[in-house]
């Protein structure tokens, strides 16, 4: 059902503002206002009302349960109160999840298994927002950095912040760093050929490629373990509980295939986005609804997908707060009633406290807002809408229960073995450790008998040199090259008398190694 049209009073104040603003001097920059508002009111955008965050019917059903699971979880635990991210969980998964033999019942579920299925949900929500956890470490990391050992083990490179070369367009997505470079490179082309090299929601040019589910969580070994240990909890939050094991097997290599790293960098997982939308999107304020899709060609098979564009809620209360659910101020219905009054307003933009700036955007080409309900359609090889559905899906699913309970903070967990954390995989952070430990290391130089300024007995500067090398060169770890290093802007001459200077004078001296990469050297 459509909106009301507007009243006749605000329709009479609109004619006057048009009247009112052809009435006064046409200059160059009215004209070309007076263009942008004829495109406007002109223009054909794909509008639909902005499907619901919270189910329509089920309300005091899930409320019921999130009463047995609290209580049956008191049991072991007398003081526990569902937090406002589990009771957003339990919101939103599909309602056989609940019900007898579901995997979150309160009725048939143990309660040990009750307790991590619903701490897993949490977490897998966690893990789709926490997306900028690597991208800092590569920040953070880069100035002890030198080669990683393989592609494999590692994928640190110098980033905006690095003096050895320049930051470059393909840096821009945070998250964006496929092991392997080629089919990064090849899907990033193929993703903005498909988008028509604009972003999709407001088609300004020069997009980034912005991925609908992180592709780190199928990237290296101990994140695709990591996300493996959540396909349970992702079947629970997407699936009904007769068709769970179904979707296990269908989509469980698309987010986590330890045979294949890297295999959700396709375009099917990608959309292009402006630079600004990417943002927010990264951040949970904006949420993408698979709509449906229809077939457009058999030669070859290619599918029309309707993907709607939504402003997400954002309360600035903590996700960890507790909640108080049964009695007056019953918690739980406080967020429905949340929820709800922003359903209500059609979704509105995000606003962020303690800043003059407001989220918004308009469409380049004919100045219309970018609200909730706005639709775009996507041309895609129709053997990939099943993969875009799920990944569209699952992010849909996990951004809902991150923004439903709160905008701040998120609870603590468990110690994870393959945990990122803060840093990066476990591999990385113990490479880019022993290289640090590396720099602040002597060089394994001569020991001085005795302290002199005349070289020893029997020896030249050539033969000292001579020795230097030969003991050096007998390991070719790049990290042991470093008692000899010619820069761009030495010549092997200047070594050569800066080294002779030194060996004549035999001024004691300690010389810590330089990590350098080899190309440098």
């Amino acid at each position: 059902m459509g909106d009301p049209p507007l009243p006749p009073d605000k329709r009479a104040r609109i004619h006057k503002l048009v009247d009112d603003f052809f009435d006064q001097e046409q200059t160059a920059d009215q004209q070309n206002r007076a263009i942008m508002i004829k495109k406007t009111l002109s223009a054909d955008v794909v509008f639909l009302s902005p499907k619901p965050i919270l189910p329509a019917d089920d309300i005091a059903e899930r409320h019921a349960h999130a009463k047995d699971i609290q209580k049956k979880l008191q049991s072991r635990e007398p003081g526990f109160s569902l937090t406002a991210i589990q009771v957003a969980v339990i919101l939103t998964v599909p309602l056989s999840q609940l019900r007898p033999n579901g995997n979150l019942s309160a009725t048939t579920q143990s309660l040990a298994l009750l307790k991590k299925t619903l701490n897993e949900l949490v977490r897998l929500s966690h893990h789709y927002l926490n997306r900028y956890t690597d991208a800092q470490f590569k920040e953070d990391s880069t100035n002890n950095s030198t080669q990683p050992p393989s592609k494999k083990s590692a994928s640190v490179s110098s980033k905006r912040g690095s003096n050895k070369r320049p930051y470059t367009e393909d840096e821009k997505d945070g998250n964006y760093k496929p092991d392997d470079k080629p089919r990064g490179s090849a899907t990033k082309k193929a993703v903005q050929k498909r988008d028509g090299n604009a972003c999709v929601f407001l088609r300004t040019s020069n997009p980034e490629v912005a991925h609908i589910i992180p592709v780190s969580w199928n990237l290296t070994d101990p994140q695709i373990r990591k996300t493996d240990s959540l396909l349970f909890a992702m079947q629970t939050l997407m699936a009904e509980k007769n068709r769970e094991e179904d979707w296990a097997s269908t989509n469980s290599r698309l987010l986590a295939d330890a045979t294949n790293p890297g295999s959700s960098d396709h375009p099917w997982n990608a959309i292009c986005m402006n630079h600004q939308l990417h943002f927010w999107f990264d951040r949970g304020l904006i949420g993408l609804k698979f709509l449906g899709n229809q077939p457009i060609t058999d030669d070859p098979p290619m599918s029309q997908v309707d993907i709607q564009f939504n402003w997400m809620m954002r309360d600035d209360r903590k996700r960890a707060r507790d909640m108080h659910i049964g009695g007056e101020n019953d918690s739980f219905m406080d967020m429905v009633t949340t929820v709800r009054t922003f359903q209500d307003k059609n979704n509105p933009a995000p606003q962020l406290p303690s800043q003059d700036g407001i989220v918004a955007a308009l469409h380049a080409k004919n100045g219309v807002p970018l609200v909730s309900g706005r639709c775009i359609k996507m041309e895609v090889p129709t053997g990939d809408v099943s993969k875009l559905q799920t990944v569209l899906d699952l992010q849909w699913a996990c951004v809902k229960i991150a923004t439903m309970a709160g905008s701040a903070g998120w609870p603590e967990f468990p110690p994870d073995p393959d945990e990122e954390g803060d840093a990066a995989p476990t591999a990385v952070r113990e490479w880019v450790l022993e290289q640090s430990v590396l720099a602040m290391q002597q060089p394994d130089i001569p020991p001085l008998q005795t302290t002199t300024n005349r070289p020893p007995r029997g020896s030249s500067p050539s033969k000292t040199r001579h020795d230097d090398q030969a003991r050096h060169s007998s390991d070719g770890s790049p990290t042991k090259l470093s008692l000899r290093v010619q820069t761009r802007d030495s010549s092997p001459s200047k070594v050569s008398r800066t080294e002779q200077s030194q060996g004549q004078q035999q001024q004691p001296q300690a010389r810590g190694s330089e990590n350098v990469r080899p190309h440098d050297m």
